[in-house]
């Protein structure tokens, strides 16, 4: 659908994606830990809306994943509302469906104060995933650096529109794109083949890379994706070879525990217990401090954030606690995407942040959230 609306419509157009729960989300590292059964949620604090103050001509974006590369923390964004910053009487320009920024490495809310949109000539945010794109959209989901291939990863959802309503529009599928990084701000990730002659990996009705956990022992990075089944959103887990990803080396978890069973068939995967009811966004990363895999989502669209425990990738995962998305109500606002954001984490992970999306304001906000 076009791009040419106002801002009150801007909000439903986004939220539209949500309620069909098409995107994903971000992740870290493990090493073995102990969690206290005494642990609880000691305090949540609002830090406030991100990356407001650019002059990238940036005026809304949705979802926020973030990837850490070897310099710097790339952050990414999709359906994503422009403005010519140096226009007063004709402030709007039009939009993306995905753009990034540049925030250097640490801990805390401060790194990101000091952020840089990627940007084209005109100093506008510009495109990273297939910039120029006719009547496709390209949103971006979880990604990973790997240190062997010196290559940025991501997974994209690749949607056709189909006219001009909220709802006009398919999701063909999702696949993966990879990037050079040691020029972050020249940037162009390329589209990477099935291998069977398609663009798209998956063309079902489960959207892999909502979440990516990587840092694990092994050649392993795990991909969570969201099977929507009628309306009912469910958690499924793939791993694929972390330095040289193929469709073909893709494993699909089967079942099990302690010792997980893995298919290359992906019509044997199995549901992750203990996620559900998220809307197409979350994010699993290990917890030091905790000793486990800590999950986060939105419950629904409510205002709440789940936060889950497991001893594995692959659960079962556990309610932790449940805490609110703590920011200014609209009588019709619809809180969405949150993620926790672990490099950002303070204290081996004693203190964690996570944003979420607040579709009348259509930008990000960051929580912070201390254990006890």
């Amino acid at each position: 659908m076009s791009f040419q609306v106002n801002h009150s419509q801007d909000a439903s157009q986004i939220s539209r994606r949500q309620l069909l729960g098409l995107l994903g989300g971000c992740c870290l590292l493990p090493e073995r830990g102990s969690a206290s059964d005494e642990t609880h949620v000691l305090s949540v604090r609002n830090e406030g809306l991100l990356f407001t103050d650019n002059r990238a001509g940036v005026s809304g974006v949705d979802c926020g994943y973030s990837v850490s590369l070897p310099h710097s923390t790339l952050w990414l964004f999709g359906d994503v509302f422009l403005q010519n910053p140096n226009s007063v009487l004709q402030p709007y320009v039009g939009g993306v469906s995905n753009c990034g920024l540049l925030a250097p490495h640490g801990s805390g809310a401060e790194p990101l104060k000091k952020y840089r949109f990627i940007t084209g000539k005109n100093g506008i945010a510009r495109q990273l995933i297939e910039p120029g794109a006719q009547h496709k959209r390209y949103w971006p989901l979880g990604g990973w650096y790997s240190m062997h291939a010196k290559k940025l990863f991501l997974f994209y959802s690749r949607i056709r529109v189909t006219g001009h309503g909220m709802l006009d529009f398919v999701q063909e599928g999702t696949g993966l794109c990879e990037a050079d990084a040691d020029h972050a701000m020249h940037m162009q990730p390329a589209i990477m083949p099935s291998g069977s002659g398609h663009t798209l990996w998956w063309e079902s009705n489960v959207t892999y890379g909502q979440a990516v956990i990587y840092g694990t022992k092994g050649p392993w990075v795990y991909a969570a994706g969201m099977r929507d089944t009628g309306g009912m959103h469910t958690c499924t887990l793939m791993r694929l070879p972390e330095a040289a990803p193929t469709l073909a080396g893709c494993e699909y978890y089967a079942g099990g525990k302690t010792k997980p069973r893995w298919s290359r068939n992906p019509g044997d995967a199995v549901e992750v217990q203990g996620i559900s009811n998220f809307p197409g966004e979350l994010s699993i990363s290990y917890n030091h401090y905790l000793g486990r895999y800590l999950a986060l989502h939105t419950i629904g669209l409510s205002q709440k954030v789940q936060i889950s425990l497991a001893e594995h990738p692959w659960g079962p995962y556990q309610p932790f606690a449940v805490v609110g998305a703590r920011h200014r109500l609209f009588s019709k606002a619809l809180c969405y995407a949150a993620k926790e954001h672990p490099e950002l984490a303070e204290q081996n992970g004693k203190a964690i942040y996570f944003t979420f999306v607040d579709s009348e304001r259509y930008w990000l906000q960051l929580q912070r959230v201390e254990f006890s």
